[in-house]
């Protein structure tokens, strides 16, 4: 882990920093583990990458989850495939440049989270700034060892760190991030509303939230039986709640939003057309891009997600 980032871990759902126990290699933690002040809280960091889920939270590669659609590759050859395609496609080029430029314009420490086998934005980013301070998140740990690897070997990335933690109570000092980007990682998580409550808190006054994902077609909604809304509710409390209107309840200011048009959603793409497609149900969803504003002064507990606490 990249020392530049060490500083702002803490122990999940405190301020308190971890102590380090192990390895080192010009200053960066390498293998070891983080521990609290009465050491009841034990974390490890393997190869580099601070594990706050563990060891055991990791699954076969999905085949199907290759940017190319080529099914019949590894799950290391998946990470190097995606990584390319991201950095050399001249489509992926034009449709997300201005993006990734604008989420570079903000000069600070950026978050990619879940960045999943394709790595998010971060092959764009690192393309066009190779200097830029970027911590890469994520849950499945040989995803996350693979892009370790990936980034380690071409030996220019020299500021940029891997880590793991789950998204709703981040182990991540308050105010520690110039911007945050979800690249179709927000919509697939559990508990949206303690996400949201979370980068709100980790963002610096004035950092930015930059958010391409998808949300639920509210007409799709009155079509689905109950039987499958009850689990996508267990899924995610908040899974039919608008997120530009949550983040302007919530205080933020949105600088940017773009709809696209309505399309059904492959079970691959999305964790709720998932659920839907079990139930013999395709989902309809949008994609949309957002770009919100942490305020620099604001009273935030005037402004409450509505599923800000934490399980």
């Amino acid at each position: 882990m990249q020392a530049l980032f060490q500083k702002l871990f803490t122990i999940p759902g405190s301020d308190t920093p971890p102590r380090y126990q192990g390895n080192k290699s010009d200053g960066n933690w390498t293998d070891g583990k983080l521990i609290g002040n009465d050491d009841s809280a034990n974390y490890p960091v393997v190869g580099g990458i601070p594990l706050f889920l563990g060891e055991s939270e990791k699954t076969d590669y999905p085949k199907s989850d290759s940017i190319s659609g080529d099914n019949n590759i590894t799950g290391e050859e998946l990470i190097h495939s995606n990584w390319k395609i991201m950095r050399t496609d001249p489509d992926i080029d034009r449709l997300y440049n201005d993006w990734a430029q604008t989420i570079l314009d903000t000069n600070g420490k950026i978050l990619e989270l879940t960045a999943g086998q394709g790595g998010g934005l971060a092959p764009l980013l690192l393309d066009y700034d190779a200097d830029i301070q970027l911590l890469i998140h994520g849950v499945d740990f040989r995803i996350l060892k693979g892009l370790k690897e990936l980034i380690d070997s071409d030996g220019n990335w020299k500021s940029v760190g891997i880590t793991q933690f789950d998204a709703s109570r981040c182990p991540i000092k308050s105010d520690s991030f110039e911007a945050i980007n979800s690249f179709i990682a927000i919509s697939n998580m559990r508990r949206t509303g303690g996400v949201l409550s979370e980068i709100r808190r980790i963002l610096r006054p004035g950092g930015r939230l930059f958010m391409l994902d998808f949300e639920i077609i509210p007409d799709s909604l009155e079509q689905l039986p109950d039987s499958v809304l009850k689990k996508m509710a267990e899924f995610d409390p908040d899974f039919d709640k608008n997120y530009k209107s949550r983040l302007t309840e919530a205080g933020f200011g949105i600088e940017y939003f773009s709809l696209t048009e309505d399309h059904p959603v492959q079970p691959r793409e999305n964790c709720l057309a998932d659920i839907a497609a079990r139930h013999n149900v395709q989902l309809k969803m949008q994609a949309f891009r957002m770009e919100a504003r942490k305020p620099i002064n604001i009273d935030f507990d005037n402004h409450p997600f509505s599923a800000d606490s934490i399980p």
